[in-house]
């Protein structure tokens, strides 16, 4: 092994090292900022007529959910149309999924079910 590749393997594990101590120092309250705000989107979700949520076993920032008036794709282009961005999940794609990150806010959130609410409300009245 040459200097010059060693050099390099070392400065790429301080690269390594110094996102992993930036992770463990601000990663945790913002995960848990995210958890709550999952929490937010499955109760707004929840408390819509023909969506059916998919619990978690353990606490996440992610949501999974099906709905019964419509194909996922339809559904997330729909959702998409209105500023929402969410993707079909799982193997038969009939799931969907949404992420919450720390550039998504709680007023996001309220928005986005009410986007899922009139999404389904179109859908119905067609």
């Amino acid at each position: 092994v040459s200097a010059h590749h060693f050099r390099c393997c070392v400065l790429q594990s301080g690269v390594l090292a110094a996102a992993g101590l930036e992770a463990l120092e601000r990663y945790p309250a913002q995960l848990a900022a995210d958890h709550h705000k999952a929490n937010l989107l499955r109760t707004g979700l929840g408390n819509i007529e023909g969506v059916t949520l998919h619990t978690p076993p353990r606490p996440t920032n992610m949501v999974v959910f099906t709905v019964q008036a419509m194909a996922a794709e339809a559904f997330c282009a729909a959702m998409h149309g209105k500023g929402v961005l969410i993707a079909p999940y799982g193997g038969g794609r009939k799931e969907i999924r949404a992420v919450l990150h720390c550039d998504v806010s709680p007023e996001d959130v309220a928005m986005a079910v009410e986007c899922a609410a009139a999404v389904l409300k179109e859908r119905g009245s067609q």
